[in-house]
């Protein structure tokens, strides 16, 4: 199978920051009277800001001052990610040259805003690495919903077949399932999942290993 172009997430997949936004959030929570768990923010990730919204008060009750948390959150990591480095997942700079080099198409597809998408790229000197950036606030319907990636299939002008989509998170899973393309898992926060596995075309500990993949 020859595959022509990737797509790829961008938190947890690109940049290290699942984890910079789980302490992000626990620490709000904790102002706020709360507690937060790991498996609760799981369940938020790539679903968009609606959805994270319908999941928090499910489980905290409706007098949850999401709206505000929100901003406050907002305010918080904006901070954070200016004034600290943020790492880079492994292997990302070497399959980004290797992908440009034999002429992939590459695209990025994240739920994230592009103020913040725009900044990371930029602050990183990766943003000429992509052919195309499609941002959770361009699209109508979130992960699981297949949208964002039909979005950037078509900027990319490519069949479904010829592509492969780079996902950490089971949203973004369901999400190229659902969009009928090949989906790549490489496990972040969440670590490897039956249920996932199976919906996975492949599962890499890293981006190196997808590089010698599509190299072989």
């Amino acid at each position: 199978m020859k595959f022509k172009g990737i797509i790829f997430d961008m938190d947890g997949v690109i940049f290290d920051t699942e984890k910079i936004y789980l302490t992000n959030w626990q620490n709000i929570f904790k102002d706020y009277g709360y507690s937060l768990e790991k498996k609760t923010y799981i369940e938020c990730m790539g679903v968009g800001k609606v959805k994270v919204k319908e999941i928090f008060k499910n489980t905290f009750g409706d007098y949850l001052p999401v709206d505000k948390m929100y901003d406050d959150k907002d305010i918080h990591l904006e901070k954070y990610l200016k004034e600290n480095e943020i790492k880079l997942k492994l292997g990302v700079v070497k399959t980004l040259e290797f992908l440009n080099k034999n002429n992939y198409k590459v695209a990025l597809a994240t739920s994230s805003r592009r103020s913040r998408v725009e900044f990371l790229l930029e602050k990183y000197n990766i943003k000429d690495k992509f052919d195309e950036i499609v941002c959770g606030d361009e699209v109508k319907n979130y992960k699981p919903n297949p949208d964002i990636f039909l979005t950037a299939l078509n900027k990319l002008n490519l069949n479904k077949d010829e592509v492969l989509i780079v996902e950490d998170s089971k949203a973004g899973v369901l999400a190229g399932n659902n969009a009928n393309i090949n989906v790549v898992h490489i496990p972040d926060l969440i670590e490897k999942d039956k249920e996932i596995e199976k919906l996975s075309f492949r599962v890499f500990n890293n981006l190196l290993e997808l590089k010698y993949f599509l190299q072989n």
